[in-house]
């Protein structure tokens, strides 16, 4: 019996588990690139869709294939960091924006009330006390949302 419980009869045949595991080391992961890894080792036809059958079949094998997919973060991680120590503008705008929420920064404005699709004369008359960049912003968002409300009324 396997870890899932199925008698070996199930068990995909075609290639030893040891050598998926290796193309999955190889391959960073990556299905199709496995499977041509051990199409080229074996001289036998090997579909991504294979590597995902190993996968559903041995718990260890989707273990393995998990801490790869972890290192491959960590490295992506790592090289964003040194773009941001490199000062990339781009690199530091992202990492805003995906973890700066929690230190209060966003591109969200609250609001109280309730938003209307159509701005009134009211919110009009204050925008231009806000500097140019904040208008701009609002009425960016004002926009999109308008656009967004048009788009889903499209769908009904």
């Amino acid at each position: 019996m396997t870890a899932k419980g199925k008698s070996n009869a199930g068990a995909p045949r075609k290639f030893k588990k040891e050598l998926i595991a290796e193309a999955l080391r190889a391959s960073g992961g990556i299905h199709t690139i496995a499977a041509s890894m051990v199409e080229e080792a074996t001289g036998k036809s090997c579909a991504p869709n294979t590597i995902r059958n190993y996968l559903d079949y041995y718990p260890d094998l989707a273990e393995l294939k998990d801490q790869i997919e972890e290192k491959n973060f960590d490295i992506a991680v790592g090289g964003l960091l040194n773009q941001i120590r490199a000062e990339n503008l781009t690199a530091i705008i992202f990492y805003i924006k995906q973890k700066g929420k929690k230190f209060g920064w966003g591109e969200t404005i609250a609001f109280e009330g309730t938003v209307k699709t159509e701005p009134n004369a009211e919110h009009l008359a204050n925008l231009d006390k806000l500097p140019l960049d904040d208008q701009r912003a609002i009425l960016d968002m004002i926009n999109r949302a308008r656009d967004q409300h048009e788009s889903d009324g499209d769908q009904t």
